[in-house]
C-alpha cells in the first residue's frame, strides 16, 4: 500500500510540474516579442531614412535623392512666423555633387506653386530645368544642378505636410522616365512618413 501511495505522489507531482512549465511558455513568447518592437531613436530612423533613400536612387536611376523637411522659422515684422523647407537627408550617386548644405531653411514661398500639389497629395514633375532661363523653376538648376526632378509629399498621421522626397537629375532622362519614377518616389515617401511618425509618437 505503501509503495502504491509513493507511485502516485510522485505521478502528481510530475502532472504538476508539468502544466507549470506549459503556463510558463507564453511568458517566454511575449519576453520574445518586447525584444521585436522597433528602433524609434533619432539614429534608427536616420539610418532607415538613409535606407530608403539609397534604393530610391538605384531603382530611380537618378543622380540624388533626398528629404525636406517643413519648419517654423523668424518671425517677420508683423510676428507672423515664416515657414521654411530645409533638406535634411540626402544619398548621390558617384560623381554628383552634394547640395545638402546650399539648401537649409529655404523660405518655402520659392516652390508656393509646388506646394499647393503637395497639400493635395500630388507628386510633381519637372524637367528641362537649364532652359528654363526666365521662370520660377530655374532655380532647381542653379540651386541644385538638377536638369529634372520627381517630388513626392509626405503627411503626419493626422494628414498634415511636413515634408517631401524627391530625386535629381543632372542628365536629361529618357522620354517616360519621370512618369515611371514618380510611384517609386511616393512609395519612398510613404515609407519614410511612417518612420517619422514612429518617432514623434514616441518621443
Amino acid at each position: 500500500m505503501k509503495k502504491l501511495l509513493l507511485v502516485l505522489a510522485i505521478g502528481t507531482f510530475a502532472a504538476c510540474n508539468s502544466g507549470s512549465q506549459e503556463a510558463a511558455a507564453p511568458a517566454d513568447t511575449a519576453a520574445t516579442q518586447t525584444v521585436t518592437t522597433p528602433d524609434t531613436t533619432a539614429a534608427a530612423v536616420d539610418t532607415a531614412v538613409n535606407e530608403d533613400l539609397n534604393k530610391l536612387l538605384l531603382a530611380a536611376k537618378s543622380h540624388r535623392a533626398y528629404v525636406y523637411r517643413y519648419h517654423n522659422g523668424i518671425p517677420s515684422a508683423n510676428n507672423v512666423p515664416f515657414m521654411f523647407h530645409t533638406n535634411t537627408h540626402e544619398v548621390i550617386a558617384p560623381g554628383t555633387n552634394r547640395a545638402i548644405m546650399m539648401n537649409q531653411r529655404i523660405p518655402t514661398s520659392v516652390i508656393w506653386t509646388m506646394n499647393q500639389d503637395f497639400s493635395k497629395g500630388k507628386c510633381v514633375s519637372l524637367s528641362r530645368l537649364d532652359r528654363d532661363s526666365g521662370g520660377t523653376n530655374r532655380w532647381h538648376f542653379d540651386s541644385r544642378n538638377a536638369v529634372a526632378i520627381v517630388r513626392c509629399p509626405f503627411f503626419t498621421d493626422k494628414g498634415d505636410l511636413i515634408g517631401f522626397v524627391g530625386v535629381d537629375f543632372t542628365e536629361d532622362p529618357k522620354e517616360g522616365e519621370l512618369a515611371r519614377v514618380a510611384p517609386l518616389v511616393q512609395n519612398a515617401a510613404n515609407s519614410i512618413s511612417h518612420a517619422f511618425n514612429a518617432r514623434s509618437v514616441t518621443k
